[in-house]
């Protein structure tokens, strides 16, 4: 089976998701607009330049459009907007769409659903906006290693910033659950230490630093923006054994999920408590071993494309 992303946006949710597909014998090609991101660590297959205005948009379609029609399947991301009208030239391929976040929350990618043989969303919050048969395709990712266990100092937790995710609420929050803290910075990370546990913020670091930051915290924060969710950090996290705290509506997730509310009492539960850590830690594999493994989650892709092909 040919595959073509297209075109995806920076994140990592594609090249994961395209990694595992050719695992599994697939020919996959990422379309992207960035060239490369040291942030993320992928780099695109095919570039395709990051203008969204009406005009460029659908011309560069129409300059792509031979090579289109050589898929069997074409996995959009980020739906289709209004003003997208050269999608109704690629007619071989069966078209997928996948729903990523504004694009549905705001509705500007919930256009031209006819098109689709299939329709997938990445976080659950989205399901309420995107077609009733569509299917959920959590964030995928390979399982490494445990890292070793860490000793430190006192409790440690960690924030990433890339896009906006509470972050000042859970400055707060620390400091409501440990009192006053000495604060130092630098261009990329803010430090808060308290007596019994400290905080380190990142603003927008290699994916490589992440994880090797990621391996030495005690806590991962992953976000708290009202939208119930947690994030590719929050995966990248539990697969290391690392408990996270996010603002996650239980409704929306399978019951095992892990991953625990922001809260003074638990925040301060987390900094005292190794075997609460240590429960966490294991569950939170756990849940991404059976939920978030990319493998698991390249097939739940597959056989919908299959599905499809199979209906012609």
């Amino acid at each position: 089976m040919r595959i073509a992303h297209f075109p995806q946006n920076p994140a990592n949710h594609a090249w994961r998701l395209a990694v595992a597909q050719r695992k599994l014998g697939h020919e996959v090609i990422v379309y992207s607009r960035l060239k490369a991101d040291a942030t993320y660590g992928y780099t695109s297959d095919i570039y395709v330049h990051p203008r969204y205005d009406p005009f460029h948009f659908n011309l560069d379609m129409l300059k792509r459009h031979k090579e289109l029609q050589s898929f069997d399947i074409i996995h959009n991301h980020g739906g289709i907007w209004k003003s997208q009208l050269a999608y109704y030239l690629v007619r071989k391929p069966k078209l997928f769409i996948e729903y990523h976040g504004t694009d549905a929350r705001d509705g500007k990618g919930l256009y031209h659903q006819r098109l689709a043989s299939g329709f997938f969303y990445s976080t659950p919050d989205l399901r309420a906006k995107v077609p009733r048969e569509s299917i959920w395709l959590p964030h995928p990712i390979e399982l490494q290693p445990l890292p070793k266990p860490v000793e430190n100092e006192r409790s440690l937790f960690v924030h990433f910033v890339s896009t906006p995710k509470g972050t000042e609420k859970f400055i707060s929050l620390f400091h409501d659950a440990f009192g006053k803290s000495k604060t130092s910075s630098t261009e990329d990370e803010e430090r808060y230490v308290a007596e019994d546990a400290e905080l380190r913020i990142y603003t927008r670091i290699p994916q490589a630093r992440v994880f090797e930051i990621m391996q030495q915290a005690d806590v991962v924060l992953d976000r708290w923006n009202g939208y119930g969710i947690y994030g590719f950090v929050s995966v990248e996290a539990m697969a290391f054994g690392k408990p996270v705290v996010a603002d996650v509506n239980r409704f929306l997730y399978p019951r095992n999920c892990p991953v625990v509310p922001p809260d003074v009492g638990l925040l301060r539960a987390l900094a005292w408590d190794a075997d609460a850590r240590e429960m966490l830690s294991i569950d939170g594999r756990a849940y991404v071993k059976q939920t978030h493994e990319a493998s698991i989650v390249a097939k739940q892709s597959i056989d919908a494309f299959e599905r499809a092909l199979d209906s012609t």
